[in-house]
């Protein structure tokens, strides 16, 4: 068994740009360097459209915006 495994970034063989960064308070997910999806202790922020084929369903307050306008 491995109890811990430390480090700063995963990043992957092929392309180094491509990784999961571990910063002091954030996972940051980063394609070609760029944050997609940053996860904070109860929030994630999206750098990009989020699509869904299916409903979406929230248990919590949803914030955001459409086409412009707020809900």
């Amino acid at each position: 068994n491995i109890a811990t495994i430390q480090s700063d970034n995963f990043a992957g063989d092929i392309n180094g740009d491509h990784k999961l960064q571990i910063t002091s308070d954030a996972l940051d997910l980063r394609v070609d360097d760029t944050s997609i999806l940053e996860l904070k202790e109860g929030q994630s922020s999206f750098s990009t459209n989020v699509t869904a084929s299916g409903n979406i369903s929230s248990s919590g307050n949803l914030i955001g915006t459409i086409n412009g306008g707020y809900f």
